[in-house]
């Protein structure tokens, strides 16, 4: 099964695996503009692969042994030094994410737990964290800009069909947006250095602004996403997401 398929079916129904992770992190409802760096609770739940995570883990290292096979043919030294470290294992998230129609208390339209690959991209003084959690329908990523002591994370969709999406009531239809954080909030094992070669380990919060999105009936319906999870990544000059 190729590899971005099985990303997207590896969704759990259950809350259980993930919610461990999430008893002793402390609920976050403002809008934090500076990251924190220090103890990061309950990380160590994270940091042992449930067995979907193994499952990808082991999908991924099939593709790395190729990727080497690769480089020791084309003896390609920057190549080396880039892919060395892209394995699932130490370049995933964990997120749990929700999305939700403004203003209603009922359950989320959609929900579920992701487990994604995780790439964080260092140039100068800022850090790209990108966790893709696409769909069948939808290219959707969350990516959080670390730069300098500060950090913004934001929604990203796009659809394989059609022009479904606002970024404001009654704005142009677009195939694309880009949705600002409402709230938000990120801690990280350690100070970022802004250079490839460095394992980071955080946790992240979101509440975004509203966007419009069709529903049935071509009626445009106010959204939101709520997503918060865990995330590791090793630091590089370049993305290598599916």
């Amino acid at each position: 099964m190729p590899i971005r398929r099985s990303i997207h079916l590896l969704l759990l129904t259950t809350f259980t695996a993930f919610a461990a992770c999430h008893s002793a992190v402390k609920k976050e409802n403002g809008y934090d503009k500076a990251y924190k760096v220090g103890h990061i609770p309950d990380a160590e739940s994270f940091q042992t692969l449930i067995p979907a995570e193994h499952h990808l883990d082991s999908t991924y290292n099939v593709r790395d042994q190729r990727i080497d096979s690769l480089i020791r043919y084309t003896d390609t030294s920057k190549a080396d030094q880039s892919l060395r470290k892209r394995n699932f294992r130490s370049n995933r998230s964990r997120i749990q994410m929700d999305y939700r129609k403004a203003g209603d208390t009922l359950p989320a339209i959609e929900s579920g737990i992701y487990f994604t690959p995780c790439d964080c991209v260092a140039s100068n003084d800022t850090l790209l964290i990108t966790m893709n959690t696409s769909n069948s329908i939808a290219s959707r990523h969350l990516t959080i800009k670390v730069f300098k002591n500060h950090f913004r994370i934001n929604y990203l969709d796009s659809a394989f069909n059609g022009t479904p999406y606002q970024e404001a009531e009654n704005s142009t239809l677009t195939n694309a947006i880009v949705v600002n954080s409402k709230s938000q909030t990120l801690i990280l094992d350690k100070t970022p250095a802004f250079k490839p070669g460095q394992q980071l380990l955080g946790y992240f919060s979101i509440t975004s602004n509203n966007y419009w999105e069709l529903s049935p009936g071509n009626k445009q319906q106010a959204r939101f996403i709520t997503a918060r999870g865990y995330f590791t990544c090793h630091t590089s000059l370049e993305s290598l997401l599916p």
